[in-house]
C-alpha cells in the first residue's frame, strides 16, 4: 500500500512570509544599531576627548555581531525550510 503525504500548501505559504520576515527585520535592526553605537561611541570620544576610535571601535563590532547573528539565522531558517522543489512539488 503506497503512502502519500499530504502537503499543507496554505501553512508553508504562511511559514515562509514569516520567515522571510524574520530576516528583513534584521536590516533595520543592523541599521538601528549601527545609529545608537555610533552615537554612544561619538559621546565617548567626546567625554574622553580623543579622536574617533571609540566611535569606528563600536561600529566595526556591532556590524560584526549583528551581521554573523543574522548568517546563524539565515542558515537555520535554510535548514529548516529544506529543498524548496521537494516541499512545494
Amino acid at each position: 500500500m503506497k503512502r502519500t503525504v499530504q502537503i499543507d500548501h496554505h501553512a508553508n505559504r504562511i511559514e515562509n512570509f514569516y520567515q522571510l520576515a524574520t530576516l528583513n527585520v534584521w536590516g533595520a535592526v543592523l541599521v538601528g544599531a549601527s545609529f545608537l553605537c555610533l552615537l554612544l561611541g561619538h559621546w565617548i570620544d567626546v567625554q574622553l576627548g580623543t579622536p574617533p576610535l571609540f566611535m569606528i571601535g563600536m561600529l566595526v563590532l556591532v556590524v560584526f555581531l549583528v551581521v554573523g547573528r543574522l548568517y546563524r539565522e539565515a542558515t537555520r531558517i535554510a535548514r529548516d525550510m529544506g529543498d524548496l522543489r521537494k516541499r512545494h512539488a
